[in-house]
């Protein structure tokens, strides 16, 4: 692991000066908050109001769209025409995989980090003193979009089929989630395919936390994150080969 270190540090300001993740992760969930918060802001009660609901859900729909963002990190070799250097470089590929990993999750974890923060201080959020809960929660949806990402780019020679292909179940997650606007149902088949969404569960663990001071469904959702972002991780080691890179 001689070279990891290095092509972390490589990953980290490739992604910390990378224009898309930067405004898809801070600026863009900022805009969605603003603007649907004061478009539903007369729909909402003073416990709740309609900016501190759209903290809560934005930010979490916003984490997992950023697999499509990892997914084309991955491949920034391919793009600059660099990818013969790696193969011909005396790296192995668990540094390369790992490298990429962190370097997401990281900068990801902390632009997410700056949009709740700012949502706090902007919108006079009280998190009841779970904030540090929220952001643990966050970044294991980060590793996990990361891992996610990371074998989508590495193990698909077709990139754009995958993405076009992403786009959809994201966005129905999202919806389901509560991410547009709060959607429940009595029906058990109708409640049955909300609770297919991670981010029906991420934001009930959020609000379960900060108003019913329970933070069992959060660190339950943060584990089974954690999980499945290192059982991705494995598929990427597993099947990945550096003669693919190029």
């Amino acid at each position: 692991m001689d070279h990891f270190l290095p092509l972390l540090s490589l990953g980290l300001k490739r992604r910390s000066k990378d224009f898309f993740v930067l405004f898809y992760s801070i600026v863009f969930p900022m805009i969605v908050i603003l603007l649907l918060g004061y478009l539903s802001s007369k729909s909402y009660g003073n416990v709740l109001s309609s900016y501190h609901y759209y903290a809560i859900v934005t930010v979490p729909f916003c984490s997992l769209m950023a697999v499509s963002t990892v997914s084309y990190a991955t491949q920034d070799e391919k793009m600059a025409n660099t990818s013969l250097r790696f193969l011909t470089a005396p790296i192995t590929k668990v540094e390369l995989i790992l490298s990429k990993l962190f370097s997401c999750a990281i900068v990801l974890s902390l632009c997410n980090v700056v949009t709740l923060g700012a949502a706090k201080l902007l919108f006079q959020m009280d998190f009841k003193g779970n904030f540090f809960n929220i952001i643990i929660l966050l970044t294991a949806e980060t590793f996990m979009v990361s891992g996610i990402g990371v074998y989508l780019g590495l193990a698909f020679k077709n990139l754009n089929a995958v993405r076009n292909f992403l786009n959809l179940p994201l966005c129905i997650f999202g919806f389901l989630g509560g991410a547009f606007f709060p959607i429940g149902s009595l029906n058990p088949i109708f409640a049955g395919i909300i609770n297919t969404s991670p981010l029906t569960w991420v934001n009930r663990g959020i609000v379960s936390s900060i108003y019913d001071n329970n933070a069992q469904i959060l660190w339950t959702v943060t584990i089974i994150f954690v999980l499945i972002g290192v059982i991705f991780t494995g598929l990427t080691i597993l099947f990945f080969k550096k003669e693919a890179f190029k």
